[in-house]
């Protein structure tokens, strides 16, 4: 580079020229075509994955025209393969080695006999009908060049069947040569449609001709070459099935039964097709057909009976049968409603069938449930039309990347919409959590006052929030890191919803209905509770008229009810809620309003304002906000026009109904029914600051055992049901706003004796004092918790009887019905006594069941004794033990019990041989798994017999007193001892023993390499 200088101006100017790096561009290696060299002749190049490869000898190619082969005639010029044609081209410069020559024509290879330098001879292959160029390739030269044309004929030679019924419907088979797949067959003028092409078959389907008679059969090949000779084809009414009748006329798109009556159907069981549907044939006879169709399509469906020779025709107009499938609709009621959808609609028409599940309504997107449908009306109600947005933290923020930003940070919605966020954090980040947090304004760091939020931050995620009003609201995720950097914020737009009219599309599986709506559109409203369809006072707006040739349906702001608030959010089931807005039915019964789902009974109605009672049958969660949707029938759902979500809803108060009885004894237990609602979540009772025991609870009863009282006074009961750690204290709500229980001495029975002070289960007790009650039913005795049977009562005396009570001494209580338990400490006592055992005798190896009757056995303090052996325990109550006596030595023992610090004794149980099963020997010794075995022996049968071998059962197929026969079960290889046990017996010894032998039954693999193996 150089530079001149002379030319600048200035004080001192001078200039050079510096280097300061030196460039330049390193290829390693060179590109193939980098490399490239001019040649004058052309080059063959060869390219691998787009790489040039280098030429290392000659690679040069020329177009020479002086060895150019060259055709110029054809003889003969047409033939075919099925007439063996052969021809002769003629020519220059093509060959003398007939392998070097190849010949085709139309794509179909001519099979070359001779050549020649000025000609070939072939035979021409199957080609179809037309005229082609003929095609010379000679090897080492090259295709020829001229223009020669060879042209292959067709011909018919035979068609199959030549005669067949009027409804058409049979394969016809056309045979000969020369066919091409661009064929048209006309039979009476009518398409035969082709189902199949080869070179020298045709198959079609012959049409219908409405009228018998002799016709012509035409082929033509799409050049309009027409193939001959000529067929000739023959309707037959003899050879036509009749159709006299089809029952029912019409049927639905869904389908159903259909029955054919006719004639000549034959009494072979043949198809049919309805429409474009096979039918299920259910009964066929020459005369009558029974078929069940699934789903067609509306309109006017052909019928195709396949009968010997054909499809049947209608007897009448001599056309192929045809059945009228119905769906359309007529009229709909109403034709306009609330913005956010909840109007129950009413479409007449006809084909809609009975099946519910098969109907589907919609207006535009919005689907319209349906409720009940019959063939000529559909009553559905339309879907809230608010849709959920959908919003993730997937977006990318400039500094932190992604799930750092919102993937939609500005959403324009539309009120009623809900919009629901999701986040997640990849699994190897650590310290961050995400959380939805409305704020003031996009830089705010706190939450806006009333504003929702997510609630504690989260890794991963879901926030869902319906949005209200009208207006624009920021999101938050929070500081998602714990340095506090990272955040990012989202802006909701949220506009007015607006009317809108869209067409109504009506479906029945697939097919979807016409609209006839020809003339003004009127229906009756029937109901008891008749509709209110008019539009808010004071708000006008015009309903399009539309020119479309579908109903219509407007979701009009004007039919809309508004909310605008609710007077309180929380109370019992006999508070009353008003509801203020615009819009509402001056009829209760046209007013529907919940909170979650449960109803709020309207009390009194007005266009601005409803008063309702939540439905005290309902089963609210207490202390829940339940968020309020109110409906008016017939205009829809209403707008609830509150963006707090804290004052959009009610939360109920536990509350209390009754208390029965409201006085009783000073000694307590009284049974204390209090009813009222709300009392699911963990209640708890005080009665003047005393626990009232809980015996049972449900959402609406709660029964408690009062505590005893020092005093006669008037107390507070208080009932606390808690939510969580919550306790929340019951509204009082009785009659006369009280709830107290009374504490009373003249109502307090009294016990001062009782007798006899032992127990005896001959001998009843007699209970003696005062306001003992004489109603027997009324009255509950127990001693030691077990409850008595009443003989006889006065005020004075209470005579009461049990079977057993436990041993040692036992509380006696009386509770009088509605005024509690008596005072008064008694006691009688429970001897430990033993009566009976079964058996009397049992075997010397144990496990021996044992039966011991008697009174006063407490399980949890209970041990028994066969001599110094404990019996182990099986079950026990207080009247019998059941218990698993141990090996003992024979002989007579003494059976000894203690309970509850008492003894008893029974004398005796004999251990004897007698009374033990034996086993004496096995037979076989040794053997396998599922062998049979013989067990010999002496007390082998009783009520029931099972066999040990070791952990190895052995199943038992015959028992005697001396022998059993059992199959051996799996075991490893080795000695086993066996054991017997007797029901009634015990078990028995276990000294007689069984060998399992090894058992090889296969070798894998059988075979395997030689190998060798050095140290």
């Amino acid at each position: 580079m150089r530079a001149n200088f002379s030319q600048l101006k200035g004080l001192q100017v001078s200039g050079s020229i510096i280097t300061d790096l030196y460039g330049g561009l390193n290829y390693n290696p060179l590109m193939g075509d980098m490399v490239s060299t001019v040649h004058q002749l052309p080059q063959v190049r060869l390219f691998i994955n787009d790489v040039p490869t280098s030429c290392t000898g000659n690679c040069s190619f020329q177009w020479i025209q002086t060895i150019t082969p060259v055709i110029t005639e054809v003889n003969p010029r047409s033939g075919s393969e099925a007439k063996a044609t052969s021809i002769d081209i003629s020519g220059s410069g093509l060959s003398t080695n007939v392998t070097h020559a190849y010949v085709s024509i139309g794509g179909v290879e001519c099979k070359v006999t001779t050549v020649r330098i000025d000609s070939i001879s072939c035979n021409v292959g199957a080609g179809p009908l037309g005229s082609y160029p003929i095609l010379v390739n000679i090897a080492g030269k090259g295709r020829a060049i001229g223009n020669v044309h060879f042209t292959y004929i067709s011909e018919i030679t035979e068609i199959s069947p030549t005669s067949g019924s009027i409804g058409g419907g049979l394969n016809l088979t056309i045979t000969g040569y020369g066919f091409n797949k661009n064929v048209t067959i006309l039979i009476n003028g009518k398409d035969c449609i082709v189902t199949s092409v080869t070179f020298t078959k045709i198959i079609c389907i012959i049409p219908p001709s409405n009228v018998s008679g002799i016709f012509d059969v035409h082929v033509t090949h799409g050049s309009g070459i027409k193939v001959t000779p000529i067929y000739e084809y023959e309707y037959k009414l003899s050879k036509t099935a009749i159709v006299s009748s089809i029952a029912p006329a019409t049927v639905n798109v869904t389908g159903g039964k259909l029955t054919i009556l006719g004639e000549s159907f034959t009494n072979e069981q043949n198809f049919v097709v309805v429409g474009s549907e096979l039918a299920s044939v259910s009964f066929w006879s020459d005369t009558r057909i029974e078929l069940i169709i699934g789903e067609i399509d509306k309109g006017w469906n052909v019928i195709k009976i396949g009968a010997q020779y054909g499809f049947a025709i209608n007897g009448t107009s001599f056309q192929l049968p045809r059945i009228y499938v119905d769906l359309k609709v007529t009229q709909v009621y109403p034709l306009q409603g609330s913005l956010f959808g909840g109007t129950v609609l009413t479409i007449a028409g006809s084909g809609f069938g009975n099946n519910i599940s098969n109907v589907n309504v919609t207006i535009e997107t919005t689907k319209c449930h349906a409720i009940n449908v019959t063939n000529f009306e559909i009553v559905c109600q339309l879907e809230f039309t608010g849709i959920t947005h959908f919003v993730t933290n997937k977006g990318v923020d400039p500094a932190f990347g992604a799930f750092y930003a919102f993937d939609k940070p500005h959403i324009n919605i539309t009120v009623g919409d809900y919009v629901q966020w999701s986040w997640e954090t990849p699994a190897f980040v650590n310290n961050v959590t995400h959380s939805i947090i409305e704020i003031e304004n996009p830089s705010s760091v706190t939450q806006k006052k009333d504003g929702f939020s997510s609630g504690v931050p989260t890794r991963n995620g879901i926030f869902r929030h319906q949005f209200l009003k009208k207006g624009r609201y920021y999101v938050w995720s929070g500081f998602v890191d714990i340095w506090f950097i990272k955040n990012y914020v989202g802006t909701i737009e949220v506009l007015d919803k607006r009317s809108t009219t869209s067409s109504l599309s009506v479906r029945v599986g697939e097919a979807e209905a016409t609209h006839d709506i020809g003339g003004v559109l009127k229906m009756e409203d029937d109901t008891v509770c008749k509709h209110t369809i008019t539009q808010r006072s004071g708000c006008f707006e015009e309903i399009p008229v539309t020119q479309a040739k579908k109903v219509s349906y407007t979701f009009s702001s004007c039919s809309t009810p508004i909310i605008n608030s609710i007077n309180l959010n929380n109370g019992t089931f006999d508070t009353e809620i008003k509801i203020s807005g615009d819009g509402f039915s001056t009829k209760e019964c046209q007013n529907e309003v919940k909170f979650g789902s449960f109803i709020c009974n309207i009390t009194s109605a007005h266009e601005n304002s409803l008063t309702c009672k939540i439905d005290s049958n309902s089963r609210p969660e207490i202390y829940v906000l339940h968020q309020l949707h109110a409906r008016v029938n017939n205009r829809g759902f209403a707008q609830i026009n509150i963006s707090d979500l804290g004052k959009s809803g009610f939360a109920i108060k536990p509350s209390i109904k009754s208390i029965t009885p409201i006085r009783g004894s000073l000694a307590g237990g009284a049974r204390l029914t209090i009813k009222g609602y709300g009392f699911d979540g963990s209640p708890f009772i005080t009665i003047g600051g005393y626990d009232c025991k809980i015996t049972e609870y449900s959402y609406n009863e709660i029964i408690c055992e009062t505590p005893p009282s020092n005093t006669e006074e008037r107390k507070d009961v208080l009932v606390f049901v808690y939510i969580g750690n919550t306790s929340i204290q019951s509204e009082c709500e009785t009659m006369f706003e009280e709830c107290t229980y009374s504490y009373n001495s003249s109502l307090t029975p009294v016990m001062l004796d009782v007798k006899p002070k032992v127990f005896s289960p001959k001998n009843p007790f007699t209970i003696t004092g005062s306001l003992l009650g004489n109603i027997t039913e009324e009255l509950d005795v127990t001693f030691g918790n077990v409850s008595a049977k009443i003989i006889e009562a006065n005020e004075t005396y209470v005579i009461a009887k049990v079977d057993n009570i436990p041993a040692g001494n036992n509380s006696v209580i009386i509770r009088v019905k509605d005024y509690g338990k008596a005072s008064g400490k008694l006691e009688v006592h429970g001897p430990l006594i033993v009566n009976d055992l079964y058996p009397l005798s049992g075997s010397i190896y144990g496990n021996t069941t044992v039966t011991i009757f008697g009174n006063g056995f407490l399980r949890n303090n209970l041990t028994i004794s066969f001599g110094d052996i404990n019996c182990t325990l099986l079950s026990s109550n207080l009247s019998h033990i059941i218990c698993l006596t141990k090996p003992h030595k024979a002989g007579s023992v003494d059976v000894s019990l203690s309970s509850n610090g008492l003894t008893a004794n029974y004398s005796s149980f004999r251990f004897t041989k007698e009374s033990s099963p034996t086993v004496t020997s096995v037979s076989p010794k040794s053997g396998f798994s599922g062998d049979t075995l013989t067990i010999s022996g002496s007390n082998l049968q009783g009520q029931y017999t099972s066999v040990s071998l070791n952990k190895a059962k052995c199943e038992v197929i015959s028992v005697d007193t001396d022998e059993i026969k059992c199959l051996s079960g799996n075991h490893p290889t080795g000695k086993v001892n066996i054991s017997v046990l007797v029901a009634d017996f015990g078990v028995s010894n276990t000294d007689i023993q069984f060998e399992y032998q090894l058992s090889l039954l296969e070798i894998t693999p059988t075979q395997g390499n030689l190998q060798y193996f050095y140290n």
